[in-house]
C-alpha cells in the first residue's frame, strides 16, 4: 500500500504545480468541462464588469487545488502509518513471533489461524510480553503467589476442589519473576502439563465422587526455589469431551500456553496443529492508512464544494444588500422625477453620484455597479427601453424589474400620474424596510435564546448542587 500512496502523492503534487502555473488560455479546456452556467451567472452578479474567463478560472482553480492539497496531506498521513506500523508490528516469520527484548514492552499481536483441515479461520489476539521480567523481595512474592495459584491453575473450571476442564498450568504470572514448572503425583492421570486423560479418569474407581491428585508446582528463579504442594479433584465432564471442545478456544489456550511457556526467550513457534488439526497462520492486513485516505479525500471533496457554497452565500448577500438599498433608490428616483428630470437623466445623476463616493473610499453597492453597466449600454447606442429591460433582468429581483417596468413606461407612455406611482412605490418600499428591520430584530432576540438559557442551567447547578450537599450532611 505504501508505493500506493507514493504514486498518489507524486500524481496530486504534480497536478496542483500544473494547475498552479497554467494560463488562463492552458486551463480553458478543463474550465469547458467543468463549468456550469449557475456559476457564470453567480460570477456575473458579483464580478464588477471584470474578465469574467479569469474569475472562472480563478474560482475552479482554487476549487482543484484545496482538492489535491488534502490528496496530498492524506497521502503523507498514510506513508507515515504505514512506516510506523511497519516498525511496531510483529512480522509473521515461519511462524516465529519476536517479542520485545529487555527494557521493551509488551506488544498485542492479531493474526488469522487457518484450520489447513477444514479450513476454518479463526481470528487470534494475543499479548507478547517482554523479555524482562520484575525483581522484588521473593519471600514476599512467594507467600503471594502462594495464595494466588490455586485460583489461578483451575482455569475455567469452578474451584481447584471441582476440576472439569484441563488446568491451567501457567509457566509464569504477570507481576512475579518466577519460572513455573508442575508434577503430579499420577501423570498418568494428569500430566505436567495440566492436561486430564479422560480415558484413565473413566476406568478409575470412584471417579463419580472425583479423583485427588496432587499437584507439586516448583517456583523458582535464577538460585532461589521454592516448592508449592496442593491438591486438586478430577471429575468426568458428561457433555464435553477434549474432542468436541471448540477449535478457536483450543487454539487460544494452545498459544497461550506457549507464550508463557517462552517468555525467557526473544521468540517462540506458534502451535502447527491444535488437537487433531493442522493450523497455518496469516498476518491480519492494516487498514488504518486506507481509512485516513478516505478521511482526507472527503475532506478535499468537502473543501471542492465548499466554493459552490460559499458563492450561493455571496450571491444571497448581494441580494439583501441591493433590497437594503431599493427604498432609497426609489425615494431618489421619485424626488428627481418630480422635478422635472428624465429618467435618463435621473440614471445618470445616480451613477455620478455613486462614482464620487465610490472614488472617495465608500462601499462598493450592486445595484449602483448595475446602474453603471446600464449606463454603458445606453452610451454604447441601445435603447433605454432595452436598457432598461436588460437592467431589470441583471437583477433577477422583483422589485427591481417592478422599478424597470416603471422605467420603461416613463419613456413609452410618458404617463402623467407617474409621479403619484413613484410616491406610492417609495412610501410602500420604506414600510416594507421598517418591518424587514423589525423582523430582524426579533430573529437576533431568539439567537440569543440559547446562551440565556446555558447561563440558566449553569446558575441552577450552581444553586442546586451546594444544597444537595449540604442536605446530605
Amino acid at each position: 500500500m505504501i508505493v500506493v500512496y507514493i504514486v498518489l502523492f507524486i500524481l496530486s503534487s504534480v497536478l496542483f504545480l500544473y494547475i498552479n502555473r497554467i494560463s488562463a488560455a492552458g486551463f480553458r479546456p478543463v474550465l469547458t468541462k467543468l463549468s456550469s452556467q449557475t456559476v457564470f451567472d453567480s460570477l456575473n452578479k458579483l464580478g464588477f464588469r471584470s474578465d469574467m474567463e479569469r474569475r472562472m478560472t480563478g474560482f475552479y482553480k482554487k476549487k482543484l487545488k484545496a482538492l489535491l492539497l488534502m490528496v496530498m496531506a492524506g497521502s503523507i498521513l498514510c506513508i507515515l502509518t504505514e512506516m510506523s506500523s511497519g516498525k511496531k508490528d510483529h512480522p509473521l516469520n515461519h511462524d516465529e513471533i519476536i517479542r520485545n527484548g529487555i527494557g521493551g514492552t509488551s506488544e498485542n499481536v492479531s493474526l488469522w489461524a487457518v484450520n489447513e483441515t477444514t479450513d476454518e479461520k479463526v481470528r487470534l489476539r494475543l499479548t507478547v510480553s517482554e523479555q524482562k521480567y520484575d525483581t522484588k523481595i521473593l519471600d514476599e512474592l512467594f507467600g503471594s503467589l502462594n495464595t494466588l495459584l490455586p485460583s489461578v491453575i483451575a482455569g475455567d473450571n469452578p474451584s481447584a476442589d471441582h476440576v472439569i476442564y484441563d488446568l491451567n498450568f501457567v509457566r509464569s504470572l504477570d507481576d512475579f519473576p518466577f519460572t513455573l514448572s508442575y508434577r503430579t503425583s499420577d501423570p498418568l492421570l494428569l500430566d505436567s502439563k495440566g492436561h486430564i486423560n479422560r480415558e484413565k479418569l473413566s476406568d478409575r474407581k470412584g471417579h463419580e465422587t472425583g479423583i485427588l491428585v496432587n499437584v507439586f508446582i516448583t517456583c523458582s528463579y535464577e538460585d532461589y526455589g521454592r516448592e508449592i504442594s496442593l491438591y486438586v479433584r478430577l471429575f468426568e465432564d458428561p457433555e464435553q469431551g477434549p474432542g468436541n471442545r471448540p477449535f478457536e478456544e483450543l487454539l487460544t489456550e494452545s498459544v497461550n500456553e506457549v507464550e508463557k511457556d517462552t517468555r525467557n526467550a526473544d521468540r517462540f513457534m506458534l502451535p502447527r496443529t491444535v488437537g487433531n488439526d493442522r493450523v497455518s497462520y496469516e498476518e491480519v492486513p492494516s487498514y488504518n492508512s486506507l481509512l485516513i485516505f478516505i478521511l482526507s479525500l472527503t475532506a478535499g471533496i468537502l473543501l471542492y464544494r465548499r466554493e459552490d457554497d460559499e458563492l450561493k452565500k455571496k450571491i444571497s448577500k448581494r441580494n439583501e444588500q441591493m433590497l437594503a438599498d431599493y427604498p432609497l433608490i426609489i425615494n431618489r428616483f421619485s424626488l428627481f422625477y418630480s422635478v422635472g428630470m428624465t429618467t435618463r437623466g435621473i440614471l445618470l445623476k445616480l451613477c455620478r453620484d455613486y462614482e464620487q463616493k465610490r472614488d472617495g473610499g465608500s462601499e462598493k453597492h450592486y445595484i449602483y455597479e448595475e446602474l453603471l453597466r446600464t449606463r454603458q449600454l445606453l452610451e454604447e447606442g441601445m435603447g433605454e427601453c432595452a436598457a432598461y429591460e436588460d437592467f431589470g433582468k441583471r437583477c433577477q429581483l422583483h422589485k427591481y424589474r417592478q422599478l424597470a417596468g416603471l422605467m420603461e413606461q416613463t419613456v413609452v407612455k410618458g404617463r402623467m400620474d407617474i409621479g403619484n406611482v413613484l410616491r406610492e412605490e417609495a412610501e410602500k418600499a420604506f414600510t416594507e424596510r421598517k418591518n424587514q428591520a423589525r423582523e430582524s430584530g426579533e430573529k437576533a432576540g431568539t439567537k440569543l435564546l440559547l446562551p440565556m438559557f446555558m447561563m440558566l442551567f449553569t446558575v441552577i447547578i450552581i444553586i442546586i448542587i451546594p444544597a444537595m450537599s449540604a442536605f446530605r450532611m
